[in-house]
C-alpha cells in the first residue's frame, strides 16, 4: 500500500511538473497568451461546445492588438496565432517547407519522407488550378445555385454552401434544401459536426500523435471517408466513359493527372458545360457509404 501511494504521489508530482513546465514555455519568451487550465490548455469552453473554434481565434486575437504574433495552448501543445500580414505572408511563402510537419494531423497525413515529397510535386503541379481566371470560371457555377436558393436562413445558407462546393469541385447539381437528406448533404454536416467522439479523436491526436499514426485515428469516420472516396472516383470513371468537359475542380485535377494544366484558356475550357452535369441520383449510395 506504502508503494502504491508514493507510485501515485510520484506520477502526480512529475505530472505537475510537467504541465508547469509546458504551461511556462509561452512566458519564458515573452509571448502574450491566455493563461490556460490543465491538460486543456485554452480548449476548455471549445470541449464543453460553449464556444466556436472561430470565436475563440477572434477573441484570442482582439485580446491582444499590438501583437505581431499570440500562444494559445491546444491541450499540452504550444502554437502560435499570427496577427501581423508580413509574418503570414512569409509563413505561407518562403518559410512554407518549415512548417509542413508542425501539427499532428499532418503526420498522419505526410507519414514519410515519400509522401512529404510527392506532395510538393503535387502542390506545384495543381497550383495553376487556383488562378482567377480559373476561379472566375466556375462563377456561373455558384450564381446557378444563388438561383433557386433564396431564403436567408442558417439551414439555407448550409444547403447553399455545401450545393456550391459540390457544383465547383465535383460537377454534381443536388439541391439540399429541397432534400436535406440526399447523401451528399447527409455525409457532409457528419464531417462537419463535432460531437463526443471527434472532439475525443482530436484530443487523442494532438497529444498522442506517434500512436495516432500505429492505429490510423481520423477525426473523420472510415464510413465518411469512404463515401466520398467513392463519390470523386465515380465521377472521374463517368467523365472519362463520356468525355465530358466542364471547367471545375474535377476536371482541373484530371487535367493536371494528364499533365495538360496550364493559365491558358483551351477550346475545352468553351465547351458546353452543361452536359457534364453528374446527377447525384444515379450513385445510389446507402449511408454508410457504399453503392
Amino acid at each position: 500500500m506504502f508503494i502504491l501511494t508514493v507510485c501515485i504521489v510520484g506520477v502526480a508530482v512529475a505530472g505537475v511538473i510537467y504541465l508547469r513546465q509546458i504551461y511556462s514555455a509561452f512566458s519564458k519568451y515573452g509571448v502574450k497568451h491566455i493563461t490556460p487550465l490543465p491538460l486543456v490548455g485554452n480548449m476548455g469552453k471549445q470541449c464543453l461546445g460553449l464556444e466556436h473554434f472561430a470565436d475563440h481565434i477572434t477573441r484570442l486575437y482582439n485580446k491582444f492588438p499590438e501583437e505581431r504574433f499570440v500562444g494559445r495552448f491546444e491541450f499540452v501543445n504550444e502554437l502560435v496565432v499570427l496577427r501581423d500580414l508580413d509574418l503570414i505572408k512569409r509563413v505561407f511563402t518562403k518559410d512554407m517547407e518549415c512548417f509542413d510537419h508542425r501539427s499532428p494531423f499532418s503526420e498522419v497525413i505526410l507519414s514519410s519522407v515519400e509522401i512529404c515529397q510527392e506532395w510538393k510535386k503535387m502542390r506545384a503541379t495543381l497550383s495553376p488550378a487556383f488562378t482567377g481566371s480559373k476561379i472566375r470560371k466556375m462563377v456561373p457555377f455558384i450564381m446557378e445555385v444563388a438561383g433557386y436558393i433564396n431564403i436567408d436562413c442558417e439551414e439555407l445558407t448550409s444547403s447553399y454552401a455545401n450545393d456550391v462546393i459540390v457544383s465547383c469541385a465535383l460537377g454534381l447539381k443536388v439541391d439540399s434544401y429541397k432534400d436535406p437528406e440526399n447523401p451528399i448533404y447527409a455525409r457532409g454536416r457528419e464531417s462537419a459536426t463535432f460531437g463526443f467522439r471527434e472532439v475525443f479523436m482530436y484530443f487523442l491526436i494532438s497529444n498522442l500523435p506517434s500512436l495516432a499514426k500505429i492505429f490510423e485515428w481520423d477525426i473523420l469516420s472510415e464510413g465518411c471517408k469512404e463515401f466520398f472516396r467513392n463519390l470523386v472516383l465515380d465521377v472521374i470513371k463517368d467523365r472519362e466513359l463520356k468525355q465530358i468537359v466542364r471547367p471545375d475542380m474535377i476536371h482541373l485535377l484530371m487535367e493536371a493527372k494528364k499533365g495538360k494544366l496550364s493559365d491558358n484558356t483551351s477550346k475545352s475550357d468553351k465547351a458546353n458545360t452543361g452536359s457534364a452535369m453528374f446527377e447525384p441520383s444515379c450513385c445510389h449510395y446507402k449511408t454508410n457509404g457504399k453503392r
